[in-house]
């Protein structure tokens, strides 16, 4: 768990900026994007992907 998620509350504005799409994944498998966050509020951040698999995964 990220810190930075824990302090953040339901409603709070935040940036999302994508900053990395894997390589090499099959068609219409749009998985495992990489997104920085930050808490507008907080100015926490954190970077995670969009799902627990990247493309071609589980």
């Amino acid at each position: 768990t990220v810190a930075a998620i824990i302090k953040s509350r339901p409603g709070d504005p935040v940036k999302m900026c994508l900053v990395s799409i894997p390589r090499g994944c099959p068609p219409g498998d749009n998985r495992g994007r990489m997104y920085k966050t930050t808490n507008l509020r907080t100015h926490g951040v954190w970077t995670l992907p969009d799902a627990e698999h990247r493309c071609g995964g589980a």
